[in-house]
């Protein structure tokens, strides 16, 4: 007879199989709206520069540039970039809703020469951008550059790689400042944009050839 005092083993417990859930109306709707914010951070930045470039007529030159590109680089946000000259580096939070917020990074160079913009945004590790197609969340940051000011038009967007990785590469107009050629992209959860105007096509595209992740 067992004694009742005594433990008796216990089969493990095997839990049951659970269906992997899709994100909530909820949160799909904060992931599209965090790709709009994120993306109008960057392009608000850009905005306020180019219109002081206009109000003032002529933009502050930086130092003259070396006979070589200067290679930006930053460590915290993965990534290494090319620039006429040293940028400015200006680092902010951007809100997100529910107590989340962003990290935004962006270095500027602004001069005669041309304009560039490069912003990294890292998303809280509760919102995944893994959670939603990519293409979808390509296109809201897009429509979050071109909804955050008031006659902006978007002339052109199209499917790129930004060193390998899917990306949105366009050009938006907005009336009486020179056109702004974009590139947007994600990776690990940090949306990177990139900038230029009053830079030749080759420029902006040897701005874009020269970004490459793993820094």
């Amino acid at each position: 007879m067992t004694d009742p005092t005594t433990p008796q083993p216990q089969a493990p417990y095997v839990p049951a199989p659970v269906a992997p859930k899709k994100p909530s109306i909820g949160k799909r709707i904060l992931i599209i709206g965090v790709s709009v914010v994120a993306a109008a951070g960057a392009w608000i930045g850009t905005q306020a520069i180019l219109t002081a470039i206009n109000d003032n007529g002529s933009a502050s030159v930086p130092a003259p540039a070396p006979a070589d590109p200067v290679t930006y680089t930053s460590s915290a946000y993965g990534f290494s970039v090319e620039l006429p000259s040293e940028p400015e580096e200006a680092t902010t939070n951007q809100m997100l809703g529910g107590g989340l917020s962003a990290e935004l990074t962006t270095a500027t160079l602004t001069s005669k020469a041309g304009n560039y913009i490069v912003s990294a945004a890292k998303f809280p590790e509760e919102i995944s951008f893994a959670d939603q197609e990519i293409e979808t969340t390509l296109d809201n940051s897009v429509t979050g550059m071109v909804g955050a000011i008031t006659g902006a038009e978007l002339e052109s967007s199209e499917s790129v790689e930004l060193d390998g990785v899917p990306a949105r590469a366009g050009v938006i107009s907005v009336a009486g400042q020179p056109d702004q050629l974009f590139v947007v992209a994600f990776s690990n959860n940090i949306q990177y944009v990139l900038i230029t105007s009053d830079v030749s096509d080759a420029g902006h595209q040897a701005f874009v050839d020269s970004f490459a992740f793993g820094a």
